[in-house]
């Protein structure tokens, strides 16, 4: 038994000192919260969801997002085959790409826990929406349905 809450104590010891370290890390020399602690900067990252909001409420033409991210590889894969379509399709189709990095409060907003994925609206309203890769064709299929 004295084994045991021996062991107990330094972990609560541990524990303890872990928890003074954080709180050192977070105040500044002059005994003041520092402001930019990692979820501050997070939320001043990327887009808001009111300038995502506007993006794809467009009247004049369908929105294509794209969620994506660097590190995704079959989003990687899929790079050349989204310019394609863009190309294919600039006047009636705007394809949007989302990088969930760059812009996190889109993806924790609209639960982007899945890569790639594709979200279809049009006049404002999601019509369509897939996780996985597809080909352009694939793409140009459910756009035309759309348009």
């Amino acid at each position: 038994m004295n084994k045991l809450f021996g062991k107990n104590k330094i972990i609560v010891l541990l524990t303890f000192v872990s928890v003074i370290g954080v709180c050192f890390y977070l105040v500044s020399a002059d005994g003041e919260l520092k402001a930019s602690t990692m979820s501050a900067v997070i939320q001043d990252k990327g887009m808001s969801v009111e300038e995502f909001q506007k993006k794809v409420s467009r009247k004049d033409k369908i929105v294509l997002v794209y969620f994506n991210a660097p590190w995704c590889v079959p989003c990687l894969k899929l790079k050349p085959e989204i310019a394609a379509l863009e190309n294919e399709t600039r006047d009636y189709c705007e394809v949007l790409q989302i990088n969930i990095d760059d812009h996190p409060v889109i993806a924790d907003y609209y639960e982007i826990n899945s890569l790639p994925m594709f979200v279809l609206y049009k006049n404002g309203s999601k019509h369509w929406e897939n996780i996985g890769a597809l080909t352009k064709n694939q793409l140009l299929e459910k756009i035309d349905l759309y348009k």
